[in-house]
């Protein structure tokens, strides 16, 4: 079992469920170690918005694995930022930096390929310095995720990873006092987040052996089905299917990470949110093959029965969650999802 909280309520004597990094990718904290007093300082010195946690070293075995692994995600995100420095630097991409991301979005392509059906789970903890190359990475992930089960062949795949991994390439361009704003944006700073994506597919549009398709994806991603969206207002049809994908990785992820103006979402609230904007802002089609990725309680959420009995999701078997009934000394403080049923029923 895994509970995420957030920093400012850990207590000693709570064990980390997941290693957490710092902004030179190097172990801040390891996985299993019991939370002390100076560790909580150490998280909140770095930045660390929140982590998971376990009650006690017996559940670490129980701790779901990760849609990739910590190395692969750390070789993603380091190449990324080198690249992307390199980009801001010189306002252009060469081609060696091309063949990187492809090599980069391949390994991430051959690690979901191997896995027959993929339920999305994240449990990377990123500081907010580096939160813009997690995100998109992530984001990378997802759309990739979305796009094996439309059933899009590895070539399509490539294209799509590599747009869905430099979606946000535009944001370089925007002052980190506005992406980073605790508070409500003003109509001018938001006009001027706004420019990212046009941007981002300037810059791309300068490579001539990047595919068109994936530049559109940096172009497209915040437009809308309803043409409600930006910089061109499209529609529908009108949107690169690519770039459809896309959005929807991009909001679950936004939605569902710690943000400098709010904290993570949790999972069902983020479903909630996103099935209200069903055939008006996301494709029905790609955010139905989304929701099918998403256990219906994702592993780790606490949950409680009508007899007054608390547990949490420990993992799956088939299409049924096994939860773990726990003393509520055990948890701290948290929201539970309510089963509507009793605990006797559950096996």
């Amino acid at each position: 079992m895994m509970l995420r909280l957030r920093t400012n309520r850990l207590k000693p004597g709570l064990v980390l469920a997941k290693t957490i990094y710092d902004d030179d990718y190097h172990i801040l904290l390891k996985q299993g170690v019991t939370i002390k007093s100076n560790h909580i300082r150490k998280l909140k010195e770095h930045q660390i918005p929140s982590v998971f946690i376990i009650p006690n070293k017996n559940f670490i075995e129980l701790a779901p694995r990760e849609i990739i692994l910590d190395r692969t995600r750390i070789f993603a995100l380091k190449k990324l930022e080198e690249i992307l420095h390199l980009i801001k630097q010189n306002n252009v991409v060469d081609i060696p930096d091309v063949d990187e991301l492809y090599n980069t979005v391949n390994a991430i392509i051959k690690t979901i390929a191997k896995k027959r059906k993929l339920n999305i789970h994240f449990t990377d903890i990123r500081t907010q310095n580096k939160y813009i190359f997690a995100h998109m990475v992530n984001v990378c992930i997802i759309a990739l995720i979305i796009g094996k089960a439309y059933g899009l062949p590895t070539k399509e795949l490539q294209l799509l990873g590599i747009g869905a991994i430099l979606h946000d390439l535009g944001k370089l361009y925007i002052p980190k006092h506005i992406l980073n704003k605790p508070g409500k944006l003003t109509n001018q700073e938001f006009d001027q987040v706004k420019r990212h994506p046009t941007y981002g597919f300037n810059i791309l549009d300068n490579i001539d052996v990047m595919d068109n398709s994936s530049k559109l994806v940096a172009l497209q991603h915040h437009e809308q089905c309803n043409g409600m969206g930006y910089p061109q207002g499209l529609k529908e049809d009108e949107i690169h299917e690519y770039a459809q994908i896309t959005s929807i990785a991009d909001c679950f992820d936004a939605l569902t990470t710690d943000r400098s103006y709010r904290p993570f979402m949790h999972i069902k609230e983020a479903v909630k949110i996103m099935v209200e904007e069903r055939g008006t802002k996301f494709s029905a089609i790609f955010l139905d093959l989304l929701l099918s990725r998403i256990p219906f309680l994702p592993t780790g959420t606490p949950v409680e029965f009508a007899d007054g009995k608390k547990g949490v999701v420990l993992y799956y078997r088939g299409e049924k969650p096994v939860i773990s009934l726990v003393d509520k000394k055990e948890l701290p403080e948290t929201s539970f999802v309510n089963m509507g049923r009793s605990s006797e029923h559950n096996a």
